[in-house]
């Protein structure tokens, strides 16, 4: 399995920094094997989790995003996790929610939150990686969608 080295991640946490203005002690990016997904936020511990294990299964759902390295997709999925933090920011009523409903928040307010992460986010990714972050929001979105549609 691929490996993210240490400088890597470094870079991340000040990409992640420069755009939140969080102090990098208060701010983290770490391992996190017990999540389902490949990047997820933690609004009460201000912390970036990502499990390796899920980068390929979820990668291999989007072909258009085969291509890229695990760091250009971890960075392309980063954005869209500040922008989380950001909607949190933007939105007080929306961070008072989730901090009473972490464990059964609504699949709608869900869905509104990867809306409004894809859109806060968007804003921060350079023009290069713009179109992989589309596509993998697109599909994300796409995902909730149907969920909510279900219920």
């Amino acid at each position: 399995m691929e490996l993210l080295n240490d400088q890597f991640l470094e870079r991340m946490k000040m990409l992640v920094h420069r755009h939140t203005g969080l102090p990098l002690i208060e701010f983290d990016i770490d391992y996190y094997e017990k999540t389902t997904m490949f990047m997820g936020y933690n609004l009460n511990e201000k912390l970036i989790a990502y499990n390796l294990p899920m980068y390929e299964p979820n990668k291999s759902q989007t072909p258009e995003l085969a291509h890229l390295s695990l760091e250009e997709f971890f960075e392309i999925a980063i954005y869209h996790e500040i922008g989380h933090h950001l909607d949190y920011i933007a939105n007080p009523n929306r961070r008072l929610y989730r901090e009473m409903h972490v464990e059964d928040a609504t699949v709608e307010f869900i869905l509104e939150g990867e809306v409004n992460a894809y859109k806060y986010g968007r804003d921060l990714v350079p023009d290069p990686l713009i179109s992989y972050y589309d596509i993998l929001n697109k599909f994300n979105i796409e995902r909730r969608t149907k969920i909510v549609n279900k219920t």
